[in-house]
């Protein structure tokens, strides 16, 4: 081999190897992304959740009050019942905790605190605001904005059954441990009196 050629070798190989390196390290970086990227946890065996289905009933008549015909399933959540509500506007289900997932009070009349809750997850559904919170969030709970918007959707549906105002905000008012009031947040309040007015 002569000079001349080794010097045409060298200068190939001074283009090749880092142009393989630079291949190398890419790739070896695209791998480390695709295994860093959050794994979404599978959502649970939905066979095995037990359907609410007073409560269903109920969602369908709140969705008829819009005039539309969508179809709520609401499950008794006993995947991570530490949650009072959720729901998933894509599968259109609504996940309530034992607590939360009495339609009835005592005295057999409406549990206005439970029938708001389920307004509001309603509310989230046919707004389309996705889970809230969720197995599989990509974005975790609602924002303020939307949790609002959820919020006057309840106050207009809980008006159309029959709730007063103060019933209708009584489902975002919480109870310390002797059950006295805790003062709910004033956004709701007035979220929620927008929507119960307007049903008026």
């Amino acid at each position: 081999m002569t000079s001349e050629t080794r010097s045409v070798w060298l200068v190939r190989l001074a283009f090749i190897v880092p142009s393989v390196l630079f291949g190398f390290a890419a790739a070896i970086g695209l791998v480390w992304l695709i295994a860093m990227q959050p794994q979404r946890p599978q959502p649970p065996d939905m066979s095995k959740f037990e359907r609410l289905n007073d409560m269903e009933d109920l969602s369908r008549r709140i969705v008829g009050f819009a005039g539309l015909h969508t179809g709520i399933v609401v499950y008794l959540d006993t995947y991570n019942p530490s949650f009072c509500g959720r729901s998933n506007s894509q599968t259109r289900t609504i996940f309530l905790n034992h607590d939360c997932g009495r339609m009835l009070d005592n005295s057999n009349g409406y549990d206005w605190h439970n029938v708001g809750i389920l307004a509001q997850h309603i509310g989230h559904i046919l707004n389309g605001h996705g889970w809230h919170p969720a197995y599989d969030t990509l974005r975790g709970a609602a924002t303020s904005g939307e949790i609002e918007e959820a919020q006057e959707f309840a106050g207009w549906a809980l008006h159309r059954l029959g709730a007063t105002l103060p019933e209708a905000q009584r489902f975002v008012i919480a109870q310390d441990v002797d059950g006295n009031d805790i003062p709910a947040d004033p956004v709701s309040l007035a979220a929620i009196e927008r929507g119960w007015c307007a049903a008026l």
